[in-house]
């Protein structure tokens, strides 16, 4: 295993530098695309080990026995992997800034022009097909706690009872069985929900962050000031992001930790040559790389959360300002409506049959 260099640490995991870039504008989307690379990149790393694993076992006819510098160097590329997924992370809140900083020079203006018109328009009867946003609150690390407690609890519940007085090693090997409901039920944690299936993790978020609503509805009971506060609210938007990112990197901060108290363990747990004891290290071995696939699970859930939390703070700004520029126009039955704007007259409002 010396082919592994430990390459970041926890000190270079949390400055702004190497940020990787984000290609898509939609958090979301972005999220999504990041999990699955974290996907391909955690599956070389296993790859690595069980091609190095098999090559011992054909040579020598016996199981690879780890030394410490072999166990430093698979956790090293383990913290390396989160570093990387951070880097990533960074980059969706990056390109979320710039993408509100953008907006606030065009939506400054579209306030200061037209919010006295605005703030005059009867809205009685006016509808609009949208979303009812909620819960843009959401605490990220709260959320990720929940998750870690559910499956620590699953993982507990699942332990044979033949083990019970087993290290945690021997029952995150055996949890690793029931892997698929144990990361159903953590999906559901983070939003207080029944378990929710990977597949249906993107469409229950979207709905959290929405009153429950897969699709649009129709609001017809809208506050325009509470419209023009979100437009010209980029402050707020980018204050919303930023207590968003200070806590994913909370979560990051707390799975690297995890990642070096299991590796710290298991070099302390390296044979010392006895068959007992070498077995009892590769028990441990198997544990502690079972224990690393359910915190990069994990880091996955945090990640899509975050991406569905950021998309709907964006997507409530661009609602509040599609309704507007629809407002401007607007009059109920029996009423006519007037806008005035630069260039227009009095006579604008005579129309020719």
């Amino acid at each position: 295993m010396g082919v592994y260099s430990t390459g970041a640490t926890t000190t270079t995991l949390f400055d702004n530098e190497n940020i990787i870039e984000s290609a898509f504008d939609s958090p979301i989307e972005a999220a999504f695309h990041i999990v699955a690379e974290g996907e391909a990149n955690y599956n070389k790393i296993m790859q690595a080990i069980g091609i190095d694993e098999l090559a011992v076992l054909e040579s020598t006819g016996a199981e690879m026995v780890y030394e410490a510098v072999d166990i430093k160097s698979v956790f090293g590329k383990i913290k390396e992997f989160f570093v990387n997924l951070f880097k990533k992370i960074q980059g969706i809140f990056q390109k979320f800034m710039a993408l509100i900083n953008s907006w606030v020079i065009d939506d400054k203006a579209f306030v200061a022009k037209y919010k006295k018109h605005l703030m005059q328009v009867n809205t009685k009867d006016f509808e609009y097909k949208g979303y009812v946003f909620k819960n843009q609150n959401l605490d990220i690390t709260a959320a990720s706690n929940k998750a870690t407690a559910s499956i620590e609890k699953e993982v507990e519940s699942t332990v044979d009872k033949a083990y019970k007085n087993a290290d945690d090693a021997k029952k995150w090997t055996d949890a690793t069985e029931n892997k698929s409901d144990i990361l159903d039920k953590a999906r559901g944690a983070v939003i207080g929900s029944n378990p929710i299936d990977s597949g249906d993790f993107a469409k229950e978020l979207f709905m959290h962050f929405r009153n429950g609503e897969d699709s649009k509805v129709d609001i017809d009971n809208v506050s325009v000031t509470t419209l023009l506060s979100i437009i010209d609210g980029a402050a707020q938007a980018k204050k919303d992001a930023d207590k968003a990112y200070k806590e994913v990197e909370k979560v990051f901060k707390d799975l690297i930790k995890t990642t070096e108290k299991c590796e710290k363990e298991l070099v302390n747990s390296v044979p010392k040559g006895t068959a007992e004891e070498n077995t009892d290290a590769s028990v441990k071995i198997r544990g502690g790389s079972a224990c690393m696939q359910f915190a990069k699970e994990e880091a996955g859930i945090i990640t899509i959360l975050n991406g569905a939390k950021l998309s709907a703070i964006k997507d409530e700004n661009r609602q509040a300002k599609s309704i507007c520029v629809q407002l401007m126009n607007y009059a109920p039955k029996n009423e006519s409506a007037f806008v005035h704007t630069e260039g227009s007259s009095f006579l604008n409002s005579v129309v020719f049959k």
